[in-house]
């Protein structure tokens, strides 16, 4: 069978595991995902190429090697549900070495997560997305590969210059433009626009 999952991210799996309640564990999904930061739909058009494909809402995924070889991935989603699913995946991933993300499986993760009879086959292949999405940045050639970034780092999610970024309150950060971008989301998705 697949490896044992690391230990930081076989804790971070147990966070939103509630047995035999689906709604705990759902609100668990969902707490966890407050540590990840909002996307604002402006900055998703600015950063396409972090775009993972095949979730059912907009996440963005971006994989950093540190120095010293381990993983520290950082994101944003515009839904609860995929920010507390990006949460397990980044927070759990986070000074892992590489190997640890080629061999991991979304089926062991979701189990471990208590979410396989919870989510949605849509959002159990949307976790499957993000690891592959990782993946191809790890296996990406030279010139394309993650960025390598000192201990030092911060793990916050920054946003480029005239683009306005979401805070978890719902208020934006003040932008030298103002453009309005309206993209229609899924039924957990939260969309707070203030010019």
């Amino acid at each position: 069978g697949p490896p044992a999952l690391p230990r930081n991210l076989a804790r971070m799996a147990r966070a939103p595991d509630a047995p035999n309640e689906q709604k705990h564990t759902m609100e668990r999904l969902v707490r966890l995902g407050h540590s990840v930061p909002e996307l604002s739909t402006i900055a998703a058009l600015q950063q396409a190429d972090d775009r993972v494909p095949g979730c059912a809402s907009n996440v963005h995924l971006n994989l950093n090697l540190q120095q010293d070889g381990t993983l520290r991935p950082e994101g944003s989603a515009d839904s609860r549900i995929a920010r507390g699913m990006l949460a397990l995946v980044c927070r759990g991933l986070r000074g892992e070495p590489a190997h640890v993300l080629r061999h991991l499986q979304h089926e062991q993760l979701a189990r471990a997560a208590g979410l396989s009879g919870v989510l949605s086959d849509s959002r159990l292949n949307g976790l499957a997305s993000m690891l592959a999405h990782l993946r191809a940045q790890l296996d990406a050639p030279p010139e394309c590969s993650p960025s390598i970034t000192g201990a030092s780092s911060s793990s916050s999610v920054t946003s480029p210059p005239g683009v306005l970024f979401a805070a978890s309150s719902g208020t934006f950060s003040a932008a030298p433009s103002e453009v309005a971008v309206l993209l229609s989301g899924g039924v957990d998705s939260s969309v707070a626009l203030e010019l």
